[in-house]
């Protein structure tokens, strides 16, 4: 078929698709009103809660320098600190970053015991003593050093490590303050707790 004659085919075929769209009517397609969601699938797209972040109640949590074998994935907190209510920038023409709470900077190494490259897109939370969870700073690379990796979809190649920096932001008098290492899974995922000793 030449490639004109293909062309014309495909215009007709999509005037033909856009205009029997257009003739269907909306209001006879019938919804089964007594469809609902089921549990696990609700369970699974409500990211963020704080029950979703639970450690299994009888795992004892890790310390910082120790390995965390995860299965797909082995954590290790290599340092922590609290930077305080303002992050000052290393570049001279972003402003100081202030909070109520505090700041506090993770450098991590994680990896990859699966068979496949693997991407963080949800990044593991800091938890503390009242199971509140906490994230990234959004704009944590301009308060970071030059060239440090953070985890947010950095790939990790099969069978390879990487080390990570990463600054969360942390309420006012929280304590009991876990990392919670986590497995490469998009749901159902499991997360161990690694105490920060703040």
């Amino acid at each position: 078929m030449s490639k004109k004659r293909y062309t014309l085919v495909l215009v007709v075929i999509s005037l033909f698709v856009f205009f029997a769209a257009g003739s269907i009517d909306l209001d006879d397609i019938e919804v089964d009103e007594e469809f609902e969601m089921s549990e696990e699938f609700e369970a699974t797209v409500t990211t963020g809660d704080d029950d979703e972040v639970e450690a299994d109640s009888d795992q004892e949590a890790a310390n910082i320098g120790d390995e965390v074998d995860m299965g797909d994935s082995v954590w290790t907190v290599i340092a922590v600190e609290d930077r305080g209510t303002e992050l000052e920038s290393p570049n001279e023409f972003i402003d100081s970053r202030e909070t109520e709470g505090t700041h506090i900077w993770v450098q991590v190494k994680v990896e990859n015991n699966s068979n496949d490259q693997q991407r963080l897109f949800e990044t593991p939370p800091i938890k503390d003593s009242e199971g509140r969870n906490f994230s990234q700073v959004d704009v944590q690379t301009m308060y970071l050093e030059d060239g440090v990796n953070t985890m947010i979809a950095e790939a990790i190649p099969a069978g390879m490590s990487r080390e990570f920096e990463a600054i969360y932001e942390i309420a006012p008098g929280a304590e009991g303050l876990q990392f919670m290492a986590r497995d490469f899974e998009m749901m159902n995922t499991s997360f161990a707790p690694v105490d920060l000793g703040l």
